[in-house]
């Protein structure tokens, strides 16, 4: 899966245009399936999780827990070339992502480019594949060139504006109309694809506009409009299936809703307006995949989890709903990069554990930024909470009876109530950095005891600092030293005032609802424009006064003159901005995890938490990872828990909170080998942004 995420990658390669052929252009042999076996139609999927190395066997739904999609995955073979070196390769189309490999020398296709979907290689008109072609280049001059063909794949095309039953499979159906009928997809490998152009309506009479029971290997495209039905996209006990550009929007419940179905991926999907949820994955919906998902304006969750394990997600935003992110009772799922604004609570975690979560911008909520209730063994790394609550409720990371946490990187700033509050029980959590100014309180600990606070620690001119009553050991007293375990030096009296750029004042090129970063309180908020902006640390909030912070811009915007707000740090910023150091192999942190393993060893311990060992003397499992780092995720190398371990490619993080730098991915310099080993280290190609006008 090849897809671009904004709080990684603000550029990624593509197709691309292609050069005219030149009489010497070597003639290329015809575009093929890389699986000829298993993998020739657009919805086959092959075993294993690698494309380079696996065997073109074909995918068994109930017993494999990885497959591949082998309809994405096509190559041309490069005759005449003996090296990679210089080799490139385009379509006509732009669609596909495509790199070389040898042995021998051929232009793979690894998936559909970022922004692209199926629907770009149909024609609807005839109806079929369109022709296309690659170009291989060298050096970036034209050296070969593919005949264009639209016989890519053999799967039949048909158009089916009449809805029921789709029970024909491998067939790719299109909707060319709008029916107002309901379609059931009731055999393996089918497609289900919405003209672009088109909008498809349900009956309006509660039911599900698309939905599948027991089948797999599908794929979904397209816009719908489920008012009058209860969902738009229900799938029940689903496998390996894609949805894919989807918008599901204005059902009575659930614009996507996953009932024990596992290993489908969900990529560029919208869910707004919904009387429920916008997505909701329950009952063992395990080892789902979620990329560049937005839910907005939805009654209670944007994006709910229950009793769900090991799905990633990546790439979320979520604004005006009840929760922005709920988990209930979910093990070992992985989530980075989340934007939580103006929900009435952000990232809401209840009763999970051996979750990891990096990269969240969780502010101009109502309640919490983010709340673990009853949460144990989670890690949760670069958070940048500010604006949340009001009057003398309201916190920025919230700890209630949650213990063995570890927390890395949090920045909490103009939060009502406290910028990271310990609860009662909350206990042996570890904090390793952590920045606290302009709240009523900055760090609170009410009856904690045996926490950790390491690395950094800055506080300033909060109401009150640091807050300490009962429980044992709590890291901090209330004069902000520390006790217990703790070894951070504490720095006092900062502020982060002009640390963020804050307030909007131009006009957001991709938001569509303001002017001049403005808006009064819309009188409908569905055709409100609550998740798009020029970049992922942007979201909707009370505008307040002219200069931050004050109280006046806590809170959820429900009424009045609302602001986008930018939480990226400004290039001055000297209190969380290149703070913390280029790490070396020793640079690690140690999490134990809670839990008993299968197995006493690190096979058991990993099939409970991917990458966790065993550790013989403690009887725990534990995973090492590297300080100032984050895995990249969905990049194909690793076991995409988001914490970076030996063997990855990771993003250093040189600031405190979820904002990291902007561009180009450039190398962070070279990895001096440690404890861990083999990772390569990126980074952005520029931290800090310029300040608004």
């Amino acid at each position: 899966m090849a897809v671009c995420l904004a709080f990684i990658l603000s550029a990624c390669g593509g197709g691309g245009a292609t050069s005219p052929a030149t009489p010497s252009t070597m003639q290329l042999g015809a575009v093929s399936a890389l699986f000829t076996t298993n993998g020739n139609k657009w919805n086959d999927y092959v075993a294993g999780s690698d494309w380079k190395t696996v065997a073109d066997t074909a995918c068994d739904a109930a017993t494999h827990s990885a497959c591949l999609h082998g309809g994405e995955r096509r190559v041309v073979v490069a005759t005449g070339k003996s090296s990679c070196t210089g080799l490139t390769a385009a379509d006509d189309l732009g669609a596909f992502n495509w790199v070389c490999i040898t042995n021998p020398v051929r232009m793979v296709s690894t998936g559909l480019a970022d922004g692209k979907a199926l629907s770009d290689l149909i024609d609807f008109a005839t109806p079929g594949f369109k022709a296309n072609k690659v170009t291989v280049y060298d050096n970036g001059a034209t050296w070969g060139v593919t005949a264009s063909s639209s016989n890519w794949w053999t799967n039949p095309v048909e158009v089916n504006n009449a809805g029921g039953s789709l029970a024909t499979a491998s067939t790719i159906y299109l909707v060319t109309t709008n029916p107002s009928l309901t379609y059931t997809l009731d055999a393996d490998k089918v497609a289900l694809v919405i003209e672009p152009s088109v909008t498809l309506k349900g009956p309006g009479t509660h039911a599900a506009v698309i939905s599948s029971s027991s089948y797999d290997y599908f794929w979904v495209e397209g816009n719908i409009d489920a008012s009058g039905d209860d969902i738009g996209v229900s799938l029940a006990t689903v496998r390996f299936s894609m949805l894919r550009k989807l918008v599901a929007n204005n059902a009575f419940g659930y614009g996507v809703y996953l009932y024990n179905s596992s290993n489908n991926a969900l990529v560029s999907v919208t869910a707004s307006n919904n009387g429920d949820e916008g997505i909701g994955i329950y009952n063992a919906s395990n080892n789902n995949t979620l990329v560049g998902v937005t839910a907005s304006n939805n009654v209670d969750e944007g994006i709910g989890l229950d009793s769900s394990s090991n799905n990633t997600l990546a790439g979320i935003t979520t604004s005006n709903n009840y929760y922005g992110v709920y988990i209930l009772n979910a093990l070992n799922n992985n989530i980075s990069g989340v934007t939580a604004s103006n929900n009435y609570n952000g990232v809401y975690l209840d009763g999970v554990s051996t979750n990891t979560i990096a990269g969240v911008t969780a502010s101009n909520n109502g309640g919490d930024g983010i709340s673990l209730y009853g949460a144990s063994s989670n890690i949760i790394t670069g958070v940048t909470v500010s604006n949340n609550g009001t009057g003398v409720s309201g916190t920025g990371v919230y700890l209630s009876g949650a213990s063995n946490n570890t927390l890395v990187g949090v920045t909490a700033s103009n939060n009502a109530s406290t910028g990271v509050y310990l609860d009662g029980a909350s206990n042996n959590n570890t904090l390793v950095g952590v920045t606290a100014s302009n709240n009523a309180t900055g760090v609170a600990l009410n009856g904690a005891s045996n926490n950790k606070f390491t690395g950094v620690l800055k506080v300033g001119n909060n109401v009150t600092d640091c807050f300490e009553s009962g429980g044992t050991l709590p890291g901090l007293d209330s004069t902000c030293s520390i006790n217990g375990s703790s070894d951070v030096v504490p720095e006092l009296g900062i502020t982060l005032a002009n640390s963020f750029v804050g307030k909007v004042t131009g006009n957001d090129a991709k938001n569509a609802s303001d002017t001049s970063g403005t808006a009064s309180f819309p009188g409908s908020p569905a055709t409100f424009d609550w998740t798009h902006f020029a970049n992922f640390y942007r979201g909707w909030g009370i505008d307040g006064s002219a200069a931050f912070p004050n109280t006046d811009q806590q809170g959820q915007w429900t009424a009045g003159s609302g602001r986008i707000w930018d939480w990226s740090l400004r290039v001055g910023d000297a209190i969380d901005k290149d703070v913390l150091l280029l790490p070396t192999g020793n640079d690690k942190l140690a999490h134990t995890w809670s839990g008993t393993p299968s197995t006493s060893d690190s096979a058991g311990c990993n099939a409970m938490v991917a990458g966790s060992v065993w550790n013989g003397t403690s009887s725990v499992c534990q995973t090492t990872f590297l300080r100032n780092a984050v895995e990249i995720p969905t990049d194909g190398i690793g076991n995409d828990n988001g914490l970076c371990e030996s063997g990855e490619t990771c993003l250093y993080t040189p600031n405190i909170g979820s904002y990291q730098g902007s561009g180009d991915l450039v190398s962070a310099g070279a990895f001096i080998p440690g404890s861990l080993i083999g990772i390569t280290l990126m980074k952005f190609a520029t931290n800090g942004e310029p300040a608004q006008p």
